[in-house]
């Protein structure tokens, strides 16, 4: 089942692992070796996160358990992203990655609510024109 690959949340994932990986490369060997690959490590668990919570048969509380941790991992992204920050100022493309990080965040946090919000929704069991008056 390849369900998730159509989410907007695990394709911006997905391109942001991508390029956290790419950015990595250009860590000083210090950074690289201390918090690059924590990093790498938390952009690639997002993605991973997201597709494990839609793939196989999977319980409402389990997929929301699952967008919760990747939800979680994307804050942990977002600190060592400020972290490499503030010790490498010469990487340009960084605040444009929290930023994007911080959007996918706003994103999951949304799916999240919109999944919880339709288990409180009650559907009718007839339409609205079906039902008839009694005088």
């Amino acid at each position: 089942m390849s369900a998730y690959k159509n989410l907007e949340i695990y394709q911006s994932a997905f391109n942001l692992a991508i390029k956290v990986y790419r950015m990595n490369i250009m860590l000083p060997v210090n950074a690289l070796l201390n918090q690059g690959n924590r990093l790498r490590w938390a952009s690639l668990l997002i993605k991973d996160l997201i597709a494990e919570a839609y793939t196989g048969i999977k319980s409402e509380k389990e997929v929301v358990r699952n967008l919760t941790l990747a939800e979680t991992s994307t804050e942990e992204v977002i600190k060592l992203l400020k972290k490499i920050r503030a010790n490498n100022e010469n990487l340009k493309q960084l605040p444009e990655l929290i930023k994007s990080y911080k959007s996918l965040k706003r994103n999951i946090s949304a799916h999240i609510h919109k999944i919880q919000d339709d288990k409180n929704t009650y559907v009718l069991p007839f339409p609205d024109s079906m039902v008839m008056e009694v005088a």
